[in-house]
């Protein structure tokens, strides 16, 4: 399976990007560390947003990547990992 993600920029400060993949929330955000950028990336599920998870948000997973381009690659392998079979 090839995942193909849109981001679209997020509201909100900092700001950051998000795309929705099969009712899950994929959110990336730049944080400002010492004298460089790194991206926190994570998946959530619920809010009601996608019908996938209930009510509340959960989060999924997390983690932090040195750019934009290895975080949407973390969250695609995390999504191509963990889909039901079909």
């Amino acid at each position: 399976m090839s995942i193909d993600l849109v981001f679209q920029t997020s509201d909100g400060y900092p700001g950051g990007f998000v795309a929705e993949f099969n009712g899950y929330m994929c959110f990336i955000e730049p944080q400002a560390k010492d004298s460089h950028i790194n991206y926190q990336w994570l998946i959530q599920e619920g809010g009601g947003w996608t019908h996938r998870g209930g009510a509340s948000v959960n989060t999924l997973i997390e983690g932090t990547a040195m750019s934009s381009t290895q975080a949407e690659e973390q969250i695609i392998k995390w999504l191509e990992e963990n889909q039901p079979e079909t």
